[in-house]
C-alpha cells in the first residue's frame, strides 16, 4: 500500500470530522511492518450514540 493513499485518507477524515483508525501496514509479514505512520499509532474510534 502507498503511504500516500493513507494519508490523504486521513486528511479526508480530518477534513469530514470522522476518526480515523490506521489497522497495520500490508504486506506478506505484517507484524514486521507495524502499525506506525508518520511515528505514531491512530486507534481512534467514532463517538457511540444510543439509539
Amino acid at each position: 500500500m502507498a503511504e500516500e493513499w493513507v494519508w490523504q485518507i486521513e486528511r479526508l477524515c480530518r477534513r469530514h470530522d470522522t476518526a480515523f483508525f490506521f489497522k497495520q501496514w500490508g504486506g506478506v509479514n505484517k507484524k514486521a511492518t507495524g502499525r506506525l505512520l508518520g511515528g505514531q499509532t491512530y486507534d481512534e474510534m467514532p463517538a457511540y450514540i444510543a439509539g
